[in-house]
């Protein structure tokens, strides 16, 4: 089965396809790296990445979808950021929910509230967003949610970009690159900062961005082309020396790795669509990636809570204990996901 075709804007199946194989990836490696050393937990990391295949194809939906129609840029905005708001914001809801119903139960709720972070503070912070931009806030109660500032930070500048697209072309992928590494510059070796604040701030996601609305272009003009530079064995291979090059800067401290996403972005997004491309063959799979794509988002808000809720007094059985509880917790969290998405769409047309 070839996950592209010719009928551009109805048969998009394989960006749920994508979707659905880099969330797999996200999810393992929270689970993983719950249970295992810091070194082997660097191997895993791999799977993290997914979050540069969402951002890509954030970029490339949203531009695919606006040539169809041209909306109003006020109508947009406001559909766009609804779109992502309330699953957030429910996600809140469901996530502080249930970790008092586990402390609750448990006869201990200061232990669940200090193991998640819970307080006020990191509460107010993540109702206003203002979560992201406090070092001790960013990755506490669901670390996931550190995404959903990166992504609505990129959605504001997104008629800036497509602006600047149909004016300057294919310039504004050199101009997002050096924007993005002259912020990398500034605050990796300038400020010597290696604060998680800096590192996901939209800036530091621009070039791959601004590649997401490239790609789409060529998508809807040139498909034959878009095809021939993300699919095949050169494309993949490049893709695995960019990759290459992200984990040997990932090796060099604070600095390499506030520059090793400009080369995991490219090289993960390639090395994804090609092991997508080829396992699509497989029915069974096709339809997995595509449940897991449509339902990504509520995957992504909500699945990393649950594995220090459920499995905390489990953690130090390393890689065995992580075998054997994996398939419970990947049943918990489709299940939580599953009942999480319907309830929105039920109530929210979300």
């Amino acid at each position: 089965m070839k996950i592209i075709n010719s009928d551009i804007y109805d048969n998009t199946n394989w960006i749920w396809y994508l979707k659905g194989c880099a969330i797999l990836g996200i999810v393992l490696f929270h689970w993983f790296s719950y249970y295992l050393s810091e070194t082997c937990v660097f191997a895993v990391n791999f799977g993290g990445q997914g979050v540069h295949v969402f951002i890509i194809l954030s970029a490339f939906g949203i531009y695919l979808s606006y040539e169809k129609s041209h909306p109003k840029w006020g109508i947009w905005c406001r559909k766009r950021f609804f779109k992502i708001i309330l699953p957030y914001y429910s996600s809140i809801l469901l996530v502080v929910f249930s970790i008092l119903i586990f402390g609750v139960v448990s006869g201990n709720v200061g232990r669940y509230l200090g193991m998640s972070g819970l307080s006020i503070g990191s509460l107010v912070a993540s109702v206003l967003l203002y979560r992201a931009f406090i070092d001790k806030y960013v990755l506490i109660i669901n670390s996931p949610w550190w995404f959903i500032v990166t992504i609505l930070e990129l959605y504001l500048i997104f008629p800036l970009l497509y602006r600047c697209f149909k004016k300057y072309g294919w310039m504004i992928i050199l101009g997002s690159l050096v924007i993005t590494v002259g912020y990398e510059v500034y605050y990796a070796v300038i400020l010597m900062s290696d604060s998680v604040v800096y590192s996901k701030f939209f800036l530091a996601f621009l070039f791959e961005y601004t590649s997401g609305i490239i790609l789409a272009d060529i998508y809807i003009n040139r498909i034959a082309v878009f095809k021939k530079i993300t699919i095949g064995l050169v494309p993949f291979m490049f893709g695995l020396l960019m990759e290459m090059i992200g984990i040997i800067l990932a090796f060099h401290g604070p600095k390499g790795r506030a520059f090793n996403d400009v080369f995991n972005s490219v090289g993960y997004f390639l090395i994804l669509i090609n092991i997508v491309n080829y396992l699509c063959k497989y029915k069974i799979i096709t339809r997995s990636f595509y449940w897991l794509g449509r339902y990504s988002l509520s995957i992504f808000l909500v699945h990393a809570p649950y594995i220090y809720l459920i499995y905390n007094n489990y953690r130090n059985g390393g890689i065995k204990s992580s075998l054997v509880y994996l398939p419970g917790y990947l049943i918990v969290v489709g299940s939580i996901s599953y009942i999480f998405q319907k309830c929105l769409s039920k109530y929210s047309n979300v």
